[in-house]
């Protein structure tokens, strides 16, 4: 669960761990792909936020 506070943090965002929500404003449909593509990888640390 770090790495994706990491990842989030990283790229600008914040977690808000009351509603379960992340934000994260991209800068380039790059960046965005990258993202997505580290958090396919972070889904049981995703997962455990509920």
């Amino acid at each position: 669960m770090s790495s994706f506070l990491q990842c989030v943090e990283t790229n600008g965002g914040a977690l808000d761990p009351q509603l379960a929500k992340a934000i994260v404003p991209f800068k380039s449909s790059i960046t965005a792909k990258e993202f997505l593509s580290r958090l396919s990888t972070q889904a049981p640390a995703v997962t455990a936020l509920k």
